[in-house]
């Protein structure tokens, strides 16, 4: 079981890694306070929200009477890479779609029938 301790720790690396609680915050929606709250111990980790946990930290696995779950709840993989995909310049989408093709003709030729 996650302590209080080693939760913060882990936090803390969010902070950094995000610049600053209001960059963190913003980047997951919530709001700075919250973040300051859970980072000084306000609100504890067992009265956390599965929401708020999983904003903090997308990649969480719950494990459930011994059965881990493997998606993320944050995001699909597909929403992931249409995001990468819309930030990527003109020639950039032509070298990754030349990927794609290159790695999956035959998928593309499925769906270009």
């Amino acid at each position: 079981m996650l302590t209080q301790e080693e939760f913060t720790k882990a936090l803390e690396a969010e902070i950094q890694k995000a610049g600053s609680q209001t960059a963190l915050a913003e980047k997951l929606g919530m709001t700075q306070s919250q973040i300051s709250d859970y980072l000084r111990g306000r609100f504890q980790i067992e009265n956390m929200t599965i929401g708020n946990l999983f904003k903090l930290f997308p990649s969480t696995k719950i494990r459930l009477q011994g059965e881990e779950i493997e998606e993320p709840v944050a995001k699909s993989l597909e929403d992931q890479l249409l995001t990468v995909y819309r930030h990527l310049s003109p020639e950039q989408k032509v070298k990754c779609l030349a990927i794609v093709v290159a790695h999956f003709p035959e998928q593309i030729k499925e769906e270009t029938k």
